[in-house]
């Protein structure tokens, strides 16, 4: 559902607050007094932009998935306050003005945001991109809105094994042109420098030694489609400069050819490299990376989104098995505990290595995971465990807490978030937190009123 908030009951808010319930039924949505969380987007209405709503955008962002509008009681704000209300985490802002203009364009946004939705729920899509967690989900978010309501072309950045071509095969597939072709797949690190002509633009027949016949060339190849020049960083500067006409003007010479020809294309290039530091050193051109970057899309390594561990376990465990095994929890925790170097290919390395050593019987568990990779496994989780203990035990003792109560302190929080997660389930709790049901029942009573 959508949430709104009021900051303020003043009089500009209480106007604001007519123009909510038009909003509503014009969404079908009721109008509540809290953003609920939700994977639906909020509006938030205040009448002051001040440090107490920059310090609670934040919250409320996330409450709304990360896509919030802010509608201001005021006719116009600084530069200044308009970034500090962006980097808060507002996606839209919209000024008090004509209210019949504002409904508009605050209905229109909610339109688009509810349309990217609709495109991400398709089977197809959701068979083929898997993922939920909030970082994942603003980048196909972005990548179905850049993909669906532009033709601009899109540089690609992240590590190795992030889904760099995934998300060019999810741009491609939602791009709505009229007799759309196919997606044209370069690999640059392959282009060999002196057939480079040849490869990108194609050769007429005898323009060279052994050109025994006419042949198109990629950005022919790709005309009415996309064209995706995966590790577009080792280009070398000399053939950079060569693609400028063709990506700038969309025309392009065969080589051995004394005619220009015109195409249709859009252009998706990816890389692992840092380009912006890269243009500094001048090891990548400047004026390349403008024709290339209309649209940047960064793509999150799989140590910022562990969330979606388990669901790509799951997808990847079913392309071994007609019937995948049961997961002991632990694994999970396991593979949660890894950062995963080499991001999601990585873990669908590791899954094929485990399906490989399990013997059929029972869950899959982490004595399926190689040794020398458990031990990996193994060295950065009780690193990272024992490191998460130091700042709350040294607070703890600096508040003049003793061993033997900083103990039960630590037994009670433990106690009660397993209940928590356990739902209520006693023999559950009791089972993981390897004590009795009655302790766990006597803990309770003891502090239920």
């Amino acid at each position: 559902m959508l949430g709104w908030v009021s900051i303020e009951k003043d009089a500009a808010t209480r106007e604001c607050a007519s123009w909510v319930n038009a909003l509503c039924q014009a969404t079908h949505h009721p109008p509540t007094q809290a953003l609920q969380h939700s994977e639906q987007p909020g509006v938030l209405i205040a009448n002051t932009i001040d440090n107490e709503l920059l310090e609670k955008l934040p919250h409320y962002a996330e409450q709304a998935s990360h896509r919030m509008i802010l509608v201001c009681c005021q006719p116009q704000l600084t530069l200044e306050q308009q970034l500090h209300l962006i980097a808060a985490g507002v996606s839209h802002l919209f000024c008090w003005q004509n209210p019949n203009s504002l409904l508009q364009a605050v209905l229109g946004q909610l339109q688009r945001w509810a349309q990217i939705d609709r495109i991400l729920s398709a089977r197809a899509i959701r068979e083929q991109i898997i993922g939920q967690s909030p970082t994942w989900l603003n980048v196909l978010r972005n990548t179905v809105e850049i993909g669906r309501y532009s033709h601009a072309n899109v540089l690609l950045l992240g590590e190795p094994g992030t889904g760099k071509e995934l998300i060019a095969r999810l741009l491609h597939t939602v791009d709505q042109r009229e007799h759309k072709q196919d997606l044209v797949v370069l690999d640059c690190t392959t282009v060999v420098p002196e057939l480079a002509g040849s490869e990108f633009f194609g050769h007429e027949k005898g323009a060279f030694t052994n050109a025994i016949r006419t042949r198109e060339g990629m950005f022919e190849q790709a005309a009415g489609g996309t064209l995706f020049l995966d590790e577009v960083g080792e280009l070398p500067a000399f053939l950079q400069a060569s693609l400028l006409r063709v990506i700038q003007e969309k025309a392009y010479k065969r080589v051995g050819g004394d005619r220009w020809q015109t195409l249709d294309f859009r252009l998706v290039s990816a890389t692992n490299r840092d380009l912006e530091t890269e243009q500094r050193h001048g090891t990548f051109r400047q004026d390349f990376f403008h024709r290339i970057a209309s649209n940047i899309i960064r793509l999150p390594p799989l140590r910022m989104r562990k969330d979606d561990i388990p669901l790509l376990l799951d997808k990847f465990l079913h392309e071994e098995f007609t019937e995948p095994p049961a997961v002991d929890p632990t694994l999970i925790y396991a593979l949660q505990a890894h950062d995963f170097p080499g991001n999601v290919r990585e873990l669908r390395q590791l899954v094929r290595a485990m399906c490989g050593r399990y013997n059929g019987y029972g869950a899959l568990s982490t004595n399926d995971i190689p040794r020398d990779y458990l031990q990996k496994i193994g060295a950065t989780y009780f690193a990272d465990y024992e490191a998460s203990f130091h700042q709350p035990v040294l607070t703890a003792l600096h508040h003049g807490m003793d061993l033997k109560t900083l103990k039960e302190y630590v037994a009670d929080i433990a106690r009660t978030l397993t209940l928590q997660e356990e739902h209520g389930n006693m023999a559950k709790a009791a089972e993981r937190l390897g004590i009795t049901v009655r302790s766990l029942q006597q803990f309770r009573a003891k502090w239920t009123p």
